[in-house]
């Protein structure tokens, strides 16, 4: 369990396919371990079932962390840049902007539960939808950007009118859930 802990510690840093896997290999091989090989003899007849149950919980987690994500938001985000904010403000359309990054923890909440939440879908197609990957933030375009829309931690959602500019009131910092968001799209939407 500590060695697990430690890997689910490092996968901020770790290359997509280690993140994706290695915890989830790690404890199928451990529930392998301790529900088949491990030898220890106890004279309790139920000793052996819980190595067995032990096996099974570890083994469902390991798939339960394998299994392919849905991504059934993912179509309306494109990569952010000037050219996309450009385009939108000639369609007059407002923008949202989630500045996000790989080691953050709260933007992938974001991304998994409010992003997709049947509320902020049924909005989806009012707006144009930016991600800001901000991962590398020493870099001297991550730093340009965080200083243009004073950006001071992640995550940070921002909302631009129809006319590019944001809608401060609106700014989302940290975890918000769907109806939340949704109700600052409908504000936004608005104006």
């Amino acid at each position: 369990i500590l060695l697990a802990m430690a890997i689910y510690f490092l996968q901020p840093i770790l290359p997509a396919l280690l993140k994706k896997y290695l915890l989830a290999s790690f404890l199928l091989l451990g529930g392998i371990y301790i529900g088949f090989i491990e030898a220890s003899k106890f004279s309790a007849k139920l000793f052996p079932w819980v190595k067995r149950f032990v096996f099974v919980a570890f083994a469902g987690v390991a798939v339960w962390l394998a299994w392919p994500e849905e991504q059934a938001h993912s179509s309306h985000w494109k990569s952010y840049d000037e050219s996309a904010l450009q385009a939108a403000q000639r369609e007059a359309k407002p923008v949202i902007i989630d500045f996000t990054a790989e080691w953050c923890i709260a933007c992938k909440e974001l991304e998994k539960f409010t992003f997709p939440h049947e509320e902020v879908m049924k909005r989806a197609d009012r707006f144009v939808f930016l991600r800001a990957d901000l991962t590398h933030i020493s870099s001297a375009p991550v730093q340009d950007m965080l200083k243009r829309y004073d950006i001071k931690g992640m995550p940070t959602v921002i909302f631009l009118d129809a006319e590019g500019r944001e809608v401060a009131a609106q700014r989302v910092v940290g975890f918000v859930d769907g109806k939340n968001f949704a109700q600052r799209m409908d504000a936004v939407a608005k104006l």
